[in-house]
């Protein structure tokens, strides 16, 4: 099988454009901790990391089974072949679009929400002067 790097690049840069996008909602919150777009990744780091795994997962499978579309989308309770053309054009848009649609699973399948991690919003620490 072979790597396909011309999906795999456009795919991770979806993916850490979708990052950015989540850090900056983050950062630009009033109620979270996160003052930068670099504290957001080195405090989610491992949370960003199993759900790019997760995502990258689902994406080789499409890359290696393209027929395994129109299953899913047969289970989901679309009807008809659903063919999705992969060029690095869809594959940025997939990258981009996997972590929402992996939001949308775990919101849906109980399993999911135990497994997933979710980079949480956080209260700004509060220091006190206690001696």
């Amino acid at each position: 099988m072979p790597i396909h790097i011309e999906l795999w690049l456009p795919f991770a840069a979806g993916q850490a454009i979708h990052v950015l996008k989540r850090a900056g909602m983050m950062v630009r919150s009033p109620h979270n901790g996160v003052q930068t777009r670099r504290a957001f990744v080195q405090l989610y780091w491992d949370a960003l990391a199993v759900r790019a795994a997760l995502c990258a997962a689902v994406f080789w499978m499409v890359v290696d089974q393209p027929e395994l579309l129109s299953s899913v989308a047969g289970v989901l309770g679309f009807s008809g072949r659903l063919e999705l053309r992969l060029n690095a054009g869809t594959a940025l848009i997939f990258g981009y679009f996997a972590d929402s649609i992996l939001d949308w699973a775990v919101s849906r399948i109980p399993i999911f929400q135990k497994e997933v991690p979710q980079p949480q919003r956080s209260e700004p620490q509060q220091t006190s002067n206690v001696d």
